[in-house]
């Protein structure tokens, strides 16, 4: 989760550029084996939230009885929760579900929402966001709030995306900055995220001469949302 320091939270990131590249954001980072290293390339200040997992592809160990291990990596002493029949003197990372060396996230709140949830309706500014929205609340004991979620549609599930649609010198009539159907952005506050769609809107506009513009190819529009919301330990 990345933004311009100063701005609301959005997942995916909403970073709305300008007519010309006066204001360039960039972010990269790479993946070394001791650690992750984040590039800010850009002209921006900004704040990122993230989450390291380890990811291990090989098959579980076995031949050990214990589930709670103890022991001691030449630093400190720990303590590990490890599923049952694994390895008591080299389980994997894939045999472990609980290691006092590294933190625990918790699930706040998960859940799936349907497309007929989307109740809330919008007006303003929010419409250059969605024409539908539903928003998650939960209780803030002072952890910092990590967003993932996935979007369904009719036959597949792909992960959020967000497209608006724009034309200069001429203008897309009342679709000009609104988002497409298959549009689906967050804003992730302390204590909610606010989920917002796009159902109606076209997919793609194409101009049909002399600036009059019309709708493209059509996508289906959202079915649903699943989401988690993690917290992060201050």
């Amino acid at each position: 989760m990345a933004r311009v320091d100063g701005l609301p939270q959005y997942v995916p990131s909403l970073i709305i550029s300008g007519y010309t590249p006066d204001f360039n954001v960039a972010l990269t980072y790479s993946v070394a084996p001791s650690g992750v290293t984040f590039y800010n390339e850009g002209q921006a200040n900004l704040i990122v939230r993230y989450i390291v997992f380890g990811v291990d592809f090989r098959a579980p160990t076995t031949g050990g009885v214990l589930v709670e291990r103890r022991d001691n990596d030449g630093a400190q002493d720990f303590i590990q929760i490890k599923k049952p029949g694994t390895s008591d003197t080299a389980p994997l990372p894939n045999d472990i579900l609980l290691d006092t060396r590294f933190p625990t996230l918790q699930i706040v709140a998960e859940g799936f929402i349907p497309l007929s949830s989307f109740t809330e309706t919008l007006s303003g500014d929010e419409l250059k966001l969605g024409n539908k929205a539903a928003t998650i609340n939960f209780t803030n004991s002072g952890f910092r709030p990590y967003l993932k979620y996935a979007v369904n549609f009719p036959g597949c599930i792909l992960p959020p995306m967000f497209a608006q649609i724009y034309h200069y010198p001429d203008n897309s009539g009342s679709y000009n900055h609104r988002p497409t159907n298959q549009s689906c952005i967050a804003q992730v506050t302390d204590t909610s995220v606010k989920f917002y769609i796009a159902p109606g809107n076209p997919s793609t506009m194409v101009n049909t001469g002399s600036g009059t513009w019309d709708w493209g190819v059509q996508y289906p529009d959202i079915a649903g949302i699943r989401y988690y919301i993690f917290a992060i330990p201050k």
